[in-house]
């Protein structure tokens, strides 16, 4: 019929060959369409497994709540309110930058035009060498650590001195420098790791220093 549908409203679905004989009737259930207002982080390795954070409105706890990162698989998201989902990248061949899409019934997707809804996958990264390999136990040393991959300044570059996360400087195309914090008070090996995206994900190729 011509009645407005209403958003929270159920009707009844039924559907006929012929006219006459209707089907039993299901229950289809009216919402509004969900939206996306930012994700972070918005970068990650092509390995995927980003733990990404996806914020915007009238999100639902559904069994077909997912991410679509392009055309890539599409991965189920976990639900935190109406406003905020957790959604972890899969892996993708290639480097690229790809539409972060949400689908609450597993066929209907919030639009993919806003730039605050792009993913962008960059290629793997691992540590190489680390220059100087001491420091003074108060830190201070600004050391440069040499990367096997491509790093640039859209990155929100970081290094983890064992627990200690520090921000890093953009040095080359293939390395990045970080200023030594002070050592820990049990002394010891540190290891060192590196950062694309704040802090969310580190390499796992720890140098030693």
């Amino acid at each position: 019929n011509d009645d407005e549908v209403v958003s929270g409203s159920t009707a009844l679905l039924s559907v006929t060959t012929n006219g006459q004989d209707w089907s039993d009737s299901v229950p289809l259930n009216f919402a509004v369409g969900c939206s996306v207002a930012s994700i972070y982080p918005a970068m990650g390795s092509v390995a995927g497994g980003t733990r990404i954070v996806v914020r915007g409105e009238h999100f639902r706890p559904t069994d077909t709540l997912g991410c679509q990162f392009g055309s890539l698989a599409r991965v189920m998201a976990e639900y935190k309110s109406d406003s905020e989902l957790i959604c972890v990248s899969p892996p993708a061949e290639v480097a690229s930058t790809l539409p972060v899409r949400i689908t609450v019934n597993g066929r209907d997707f919030s639009a993919d035009d806003d730039m605050y809804m792009m993913f962008r996958y960059h290629d793997r990264i691992s540590l190489l060498s680390i220059n100087p390999r001491m420091s003074p136990s108060v830190g201070g040393v600004t050391t440069t650590i040499s990367l096997d991959g491509l790093v640039d300044e859209d990155m929100d570059l970081a290094c983890k001195f064992n627990t200690t996360v520090v921000e890093a400087e953009l040095s080359s195309s293939s390395s990045i420098a970080c200023v030594v914090p002070a050592a820990h008070a049990d002394g010891g090996r540190t290891l060192v790791d590196v950062s694309t995206n704040g802090g969310v994900d580190w390499t796992g190729a720890e140098l030693a220093f």
